[in-house]
């Protein structure tokens, strides 16, 4: 009777894949901070760093150089710049989401009466949990 070989675990094929996994995530987590409309985050001596982003919708709103009157409002990443179209199209979100809930991002820059259009229009079709980002301040 011939004498078996004993097969062994080949650990190069599983080192691979782990390796192609980690550049994935990698990519994939550039490609999404880059997608991001760019805005300077308000400092805040009391912010807190949320426990729970999963499940919110992100709002960003930036200062229009060309009218400073007008600012530039995107849902994740898709132009919004019609407060009426903003809050029907939250509307049609919160209709198939009932518990919605908005990140808001916006520009220091911006005057307070901007950044409360845009909280009024989520006001409007009932969403109430809104987290507005900010950074921490050092001290």
């Amino acid at each position: 009777m011939p004498k078996s070989e004993e097969t062994g675990f080949q650990m190069a094929p599983l080192i691979d894949m782990v390796f192609l996994l980690l550049i994935f995530f990698m990519c994939a987590s550039q490609l999404n901070q880059l997608d991001r409309p760019k805005i300077e985050v308000p400092v805040a001596d009391n912010a807190k760093v949320p426990e729970d982003l999963a499940g919110r919708v992100t709002i960003t709103v930036q200062v229009n150089e060309e009218n400073e009157e007008k600012p530039l409002i995107y849902l994740g990443n898709q132009p919004q710049n019609d407060l009426k179209k903003l809050g029907k199209y939250v509307q049609d979100v919160r209709a198939n989401r009932p518990d919605l809930r908005v990140h808001l991002r916006a520009d220091k820059r911006l005057k307070h009466r901007q950044v409360r259009d845009v909280m009024e229009a989520c006001a409007d079709v009932g969403i109430n949990d809104i987290i507005i980002a900010t950074y921490q301040s050092a001290e």
